[in-house]
């Protein structure tokens, strides 16, 4: 991070890194964080749960705190989305953030999923806590999960479940740095291919990969498009 320039710059990270230093250093490098909170913060989790039980029992219904949003998705999937927010200086938020942890804490944020398949009929239900330095909207919040979420399906899917990312054991000077280029060069000519041809062909990323193995005019196809 010492790298970045994130100044003016909501960072987004998984829950593995929710970690008060790298709080710390966003902030200190003038930038907002939102961290998702799962049980690897097992303590803030558990405040975050409570707050909005305390919440939800007094009858808060403050429209500009919450925010929903309904969409389709594919495969004949309809899905539901609603956000709450808390702001950390209000009472019902109070003891969440002890003796100051989280620098510059703001915001908690509870987002709750519905997905049903209308073929089946089968619901699924699902809730994720957040924590942000920033004092925006709810509507904000959601975006910000969304945008998070779309770098990860994006190009960390496919590169740790398509090219095997995970499973590469170059550990040789700059071998790890080196392959990890090359695989995302690939994956860029690739998906943009994909895009190029996605009227004539509906197949996958990983079926275009062993095709260009396969074929060499569509390997050309690949490198010169």
């Amino acid at each position: 991070m010492d790298s970045l320039d994130i100044k003016d710059t909501i960072v987004s990270v998984d829950a593995l890194n929710c970690q008060t230093e790298i709080a710390d250093k966003i902030v200190s490098k003038g930038g907002d964080y939102l961290f998702c909170v799962k049980s690897n913060q097992e303590k803030l989790h558990s405040r975050i749960e409570e707050r909005f039980e305390k919440y939800e029992q007094r009858g808060q219904k403050n429209k500009s705190e919450s925010f929903e949003e309904k969409r389709k998705l594919k495969h004949g999937r309809f899905e539901k989305r609603s956000v709450r927010i808390i702001k950390e200086n209000d009472d019902y938020s109070l003891g969440v953030n002890p003796l100051l942890k989280w620098k510059n804490l703001k915001t908690i944020i509870e987002i709750s999923a519905e997905r049903i398949d209308q073929k089946t009929g089968e619901v699924q239900n699902s809730k994720r806590y957040y924590i942000s330095s920033r004092d925006e909207s709810s509507e904000y919040f959601l975006n910000a999960v969304k945008d998070h979420w779309q770098v990860e399906n994006l190009l960390h899917w496919h590169l740790d479940v398509t090219m095997r990312e995970d499973d590469c054991r170059c550990r040789v000077e700059h071998s790890a740095v080196n392959f990890s280029s090359i695989r995302q060069l690939a994956l860029g000519l690739v998906k943009k291919i994909v895009i190029m041809r996605s009227k004539a062909e509906k197949l996958s990323v990983r079926t275009k990969m062993l095709k260009a193995g396969w074929d060499n005019d569509f390997l050309l196809d690949v490198l010169l498009q």
